[in-house]
Formats: C-alpha cells, sequence, structure tokens
C-alpha cells in the first residue's frame, strides 16, 4: 500500500524506511524468542535483537533529523491541533514510545508531542516550502529516488534484480533503457515490472520471465513518489521555470503540460520536451521545450509572461471574484467560475466538473444498469465525444454549443439521407439515460458559456511554441474541437490541425481586450486592402465538415447495430469480422472507414461483454444432425 495521504505513525514509518533484510532478520528474532520455552535464556540473540533495534530506530530518526521525513504532532497530551516538529527538535527528543507515537524529552518541562504522524516530503502539509526553488532534475533526485522509502526498497530490488538499477540509481524511466518519464502517468507504462501473480499482469506488460514481488513493490513505491510531484505542478502549487528551447517563448510552464500525453520530463537534465509529429528516427522522436526547468512558488493564479497584442505583459491579477458575480453564477449552474478557475485547465475541468463529477457517475452507473436490462445502446459521453474524421481519437465537437441557446444541439442524421442510422437515434431513451444525458450536456455547456462570455478566458500553446489567449468567438465555431483528455484545441478543414496545446483556464483580468486576437505582436499597422476580399457563405458548413459529421452518425449507428447483433448471440460468434464488415459497408457506403469500424465493433465488444466476438478467424460451425441413408 503507498504511504498513507494523512500521515503514519512512527511504527509504520519506522517499518517503512527500514533496510529490508535487517528488518526481516529483526522481526525472526523476536518470533523465534517468543516461541522458545520461557526457561531458556539466548544471550547472543538478545544482544542481536537490541543491537538491530538501535540502528533500525536511529535510521528512521536521522530521516527526521535531516528532513527526509516530516512529523506533526500534538505539543502535550492536550487535544492541540498537529504542529510541526522541527529537524532541530529530534535530538532532544530522546524518549520516543513507537506504537503510541509519542515522543518526549528527559527532562519534566521538555517538549513533549503526542499523536504523531510522519509523512514524506512530497506528501507533508508544508511540501511547498520545501520543494520550492529546487531545480526539476534535483527535486526528482532528492525527493522521489532518494525517498527513504522508495531507497530502502529499491536497495533490495537491485540487489535481487541488478538490471533495474537504471530505475532506482539512475533514474530511467523503464528498465529497458527509455529515459525519459512521461507526464502524463496515467496513459503511458512505467519502469516494466512484470508481477509475479499471473492475475495481477497488464496485458501491456513485457513477456518474460516475472520480477520479485520486492522489485514490484519497489516500482511501485517510485511511481507513488513521482506521481505527487507531478501532481503538485498539475494543481498549481508549484509552478515550472524553464529556458525556453526557442527564443521568445514565455518561461513559464502551464499546469495542463503536466497532465499533457505528447510531454515528458528528462530526469537527468531537468527538461521538459515534447512529442516531435516530424520524427524519422528514434533520435529525434522529442523535441525540447524548455531547458533545466526550476520549481517556484506559484505567485499569481495566472502565468506571467502572456504576449499582447502590443508586445506588453500584464500584471498578475488575483482571481478571486466578487460576490456579485459568484451568486449569479450560482443561482441556476451546476458550478460557479470560481469553481472552474480552482482547477484551472480545461482538460481537467471537462473531468471533474462534467464527466467524471460524482454526481454526474452516479447518474452514469443507473444509466448503465438499466441499459444493460433493456439491452439498449448508451454511450458513456453521452454522445458528446465523436469519432471524427482525420483524428484518431474522439473529440468534442464545438458547434455542439451555439451561443445565446437554451438547449444541446446535436447533428442528427437525415432520414432521407441515411435511414439505417436514423432506425438507432430516433427510439426513445429510459429516463435514467435521459437523465444522464441532461445532466453532462447540462454541464458541458455551463463550462462552454462561461467561455463564450467571456467570464473565464483561456490560453494556449501554438504550435510554434508562444503562448497565446484563445478568443471567445472559437468556443462556438463550427470548425473548431476540443480532445477531452489534453484540452488540445482542433481546427478541421481538409485536416485536422492542433491550433492550442493544453488550454489553461484564467480570469479576466490576466488578459487585456487588445490580446484577445490569435496573431504574434506585429511591428506595424498594415493598411486595409482595396481589394475586396471573397467571404465564406455563413453557417455552410464545408464539405470536409459534411463528411466529418455523416462519419460520426454512421459510427454511432454501427456501434448500435454491432451490440444488437452481439446481445442476440452473446457466447457465439455467428459472423466474421471480414462478414460485419461487408455488411456495414453495405450499410453506409462512403461514410464509414475501415478503422471506424473496427473501432466500433471493439467499442461493442466492451459495451456488450460478449468476448467471444473479439475472437479471429471464422466463427464455429453448429453442429447438425445428418440425414439418415
Amino acid at each position: 500500500m503507498p504511504w498513507p495521504e494523512s500521515g503514519c505513525g512512527l511504527a509504520e514509518a519506522r517499518e517503512r524506511t527500514a533496510d529490508r533484510r535487517a528488518w526481516k532478520h529483526w522481526c525472526n528474532l523476536i518470533s523465534e524468542r517468543t516461541s522458545v520455552s520461557p526457561s531458556r535464556n539466548d544471550d547472543r540473540a538478545e544482544i542481536e535483537i537490541k543491537e538491530l533495534a538501535e540502528r533500525i530506530d536511529g535510521n528512521c530518526l536521522e530521516h527526521m533529523k535531516s528532513k527526509r521525513l516530516i512529523a506533526y504532532g500534538r505539543p502535550g497530551r492536550s487535544t492541540a491541533a498537529a504542529q510541526l516538529i522541527g529537524s532541530d527538535v529530534w535530538p532532544a527528543l530522546t524518549k520516543i514510545d513507537w506504537e503510541r507515537s509519542f515522543a518526549t524529552e528527559h527532562r519534566p518541562t521538555g517538549f513533549v508531542f503526542s499523536e504523531i504522524l510522519i509523512f514524506p516530503a512530497l506528501l507533508a502539509p508544508c511540501r511547498i516550502d520545501l520543494i520550492a526553488g529546487y531545480p526539476l532534475a534535483e527535486a526528482f533526485k532528492k525527493f522521489v529516488l532518494e525517498d527513504p522509502e522508495v531507497a530502502a526498497l529499491a536497495k533490495e530490488a537491485v540487489r535481487l534484480s541488478p538490471a533495474f538499477e537504471h530505475v532506482f540509481m539512475q533514474g530511467r524511466c523503464h528498465v529497458q533503457g527509455v529515459g525519459e518519464w512521461p507526464v502524463s502517468f496515467e496513459r503511458w507504462i512505467t519502469i516494466g515490472t512484470v508481477h509475479p501473480d499471473p492475475d495481477k499482469r497488464s496485458k501491456f506488460d513485457i513477456p518474460r520471465k516475472p520480477d520479485p514481488l520486492e522489485v514490484v513493490i519497489a516500482a511501485e513505491a517510485l511511481t507513488h513518489r513521482y506521481r505527487a510531484l507531478i501532481s503538485m505542478l498539475r494543481r498549481g502549487e508549484l509552478q515550472g521555470h524553464g529556458l525556453p528551447a526557442t527564443p521568445g517563448h514565455p518561461d513559464v510552464i502551464l499546469r495542463s503540460i503536466w497532465s499533457h500525453e505528447e510531454f515528458y520530463f528528462d530526469a537527468t537534465s531537468g527538461d521538459v520536451l515534447q512529442d516531435n509529429p516530424e520524427s524519422r528516427d528514434r533520435y529525434d522522436r522529442l523535441i525540447r521545450r524548455w531547458i533545466a526547468v526550476v520549481l517556484q512558488r506559484t505567485t499569481a493564479a495566472v502565468p506571467e509572461g502572456i504576449p499582447l497584442l502590443d508586445g506588453r505583459t500584464p500584471r498578475p491579477q488575483a482571481t478571486t471574484q466578487t460576490k456579485a458575480e459568484d451568486a449569479r453564477s450560482s443561482s441556476n449552474r451546476p458550478f460557479t467560475i470560481a469553481d472552474v478557475l480552482a482547477i484551472g485547465s480545461l482538460s481537467d475541468a471537462l473531468s471533474r466538473l462534467v464527466f467524471s463529477h460524482p454526481g454526474v457517475r452516479a447518474l452514469c452507473a443507473k444509466a448503465i444498469a438499466v441499459a444493460d436490462q433493456q439491452r439498449g445502446s448508451f454511450e458513456e459521453d453521452a454522445g458528446l465525444v465523436v469519432l471524427v474524421s482525420g483524428h484518431d481519437e474522439p473529440l468534442l465537437p464545438l458547434r455542439y454549443f451555439p451561443k445565446d441557446t437554451d438547449e444541446f444541439i446535436a447533428p442528427l442524421p437525415d432520414p432521407e439521407e441515411d435511414a439505417a442510422v436514423a432506425e438507432y437515434f430516433d427510439r426513445r431513451r429510459p429516463a435514467e439515460i435521459e437523465a444522464y444525458y441532461d445532466a453532462v450536456n447540462m454541464r458541458a455547456r455551463t463550462l462552454i458559456e462561461m467561455l463564450q462570455s467571456r467570464e473565464v478566458l483561456a490560453l494556449g500553446h501554438t504550435a510554434d511554441g508562444h503562448l497565446m489567449p484563445i478568443a471567445h468567438s472559437i468556443w462556438s465555431h463550427e470548425y473548431y474541437y476540443i480532445h477531452p483528455p489534453t484540452g488540445d484545441i482542433y481546427e478541421a478543414a481538409e485536416t485536422m490541425t492542433k491550433k492550442w496545446t493544453g488550454a489553461i483556464l484564467v480570469s479576466p483580468g490576466a488578459v487585456t481586450s487588445p490580446a484577445l486576437l490569435h496573431v504574434k505582436p506585429p511591428t506595424f499597422d498594415a493598411l486595409p486592402s482595396v481589394t475586396a476580399e471573397l467571404h465564406r457563405a455563413p453557417n455552410q458548413p464545408s464539405k470536409a465538415m459534411v463528411r466529418m459529421e455523416t462519419s460520426s452518425a454512421s459510427y454511432k449507428a454501427c456501434v448500435a447495430w454491432l451490440r444488437e447483433i452481439m446481445v442476440a448471440s452473446p457466447k457465439v460468434r455467428t459472423e466474421s469480422r471480414d462478414e460485419l464488415w461487408e455488411k456495414a459497408k453495405r450499410k453506409w457506403p462512403g461514410t464509414l472507414s475501415s478503422r471506424a469500424f473496427l473501432d466500433a465493433r471493439n467499442q461493442a465488444i466492451r459495451a456488450t461483454g460478449a468476448i467471444a466476438w473479439a475472437a479471429a478467424g471464422a466463427p464455429k460451425k453448429i453442429a447438425t444432425p445428418k440425414s439418415p441413408r
């Protein structure tokens, strides 16, 4: 189990940070002492037990004296609030009750602390004070690799499996040599251990001999501390400041970057790198974005250095709203502007306030139960996130949220154009599913409306690395899409193009109005052209947009069609993948690609649990009785 977020007592902290072999030997000696006859007196064993206890106790106390472990305790035996026990106090606390988590001096008027709780530096209430000012590479080394629990477990892991020295001693991300750590730790596999219990292995594990359990436990402790460090940057408790790899770009790293799937951290240099979309081999797969990053206190709610149209830099301003704004935003909304600003990034806001909000997840559970019972179709994203032509992952179309419209508008198929698609969209949903869809749509619309009305502003990195404001008009534009996991904004033309990376959400005071244009600071004002310009007629979507919408509708209908087939025969696959694909092509000619069909098939299998349909090859033939001769 990871170190408790609320801290642990002295006895548990001592066990977690002890040398593993010494601790095991000490426990064995004590067990042997209690199991032998009471009349037996083994002086040698008693001396060894005492020496080991002194070494283990002294090791834990040394961690607290050197601030590698942080202690809080109640002064005296009162019910007073716990306070920090300074590293200079521990030398005086010579009388320690490990099991009761109690420490005091020998003199009657000395320090007394009860209910002591111990934290690693990255989990301590005072963690910002401890870590601010450290270079990122040094913070990783000191507070992750050299964390007392991690170091004790790593020593035993390397002894049993020397190949993991690259990870535990050199700080590389993977046992096979990959050095860069993904900041999106939920998405990527790190370290590369193989659990000795087959039931606890991942399908992504390397097919090789299992590792000792001690190696797996050490790896889990290491990743726990790494996640704690990156989470501080995600929450905005600390800011990353680095030398921009390209001159003129901001030195402050947006908090949204620390959960973005395209970014990595080099533990050796402290650099932050990004996937190279034009990579040709493994040597140029990453691009340096910030060099030698340093962790600093968050002095303002918004990053400094945001470029304005005239080249000025706005002063940091507080994000606290007036009471009138809070009252207005909370009167008929599921969350307030302050809630959005406190989260700080578009991806987290979509997750925590819309799709993964506890109230929404409760409605989702009820909706799933009803859908399973009635064997009906159900979409966990409430139909908001769709597969779009030109992008591998589903996106949220911003044209679903036209400004000054009270209702969510989703593209519905034209029955004359595609009657098969309409068949699956015209069915009435059960009340539980309708309630879930309404809750998700209302929350999503509330967030987007805040951006449309400029109650909340968004900033993002452009393709060349500049940090620029995103105009409020974008949030209802028919050609723009959000990638919810990353907060990236895409523009749809003939291809999908990323326009802004990792959007963050700030107060209106963070950026002045001239900055709400997507241009770099100009050197002069150009005269307007006297040549008449042709403009696209309003409300006329391009051919590419029509194609994307039709593909999205066909994809959803295909999922519903496949689910019905699988529900009818969940344990026996009656048709092969190729046979289904041939039928799908005839049902949705020109609007359903092979990749979209395969994705729809996988989604239908996950939704129905009909794993028999995931098997390869031709379906089994059902035996028929032979006719008599």
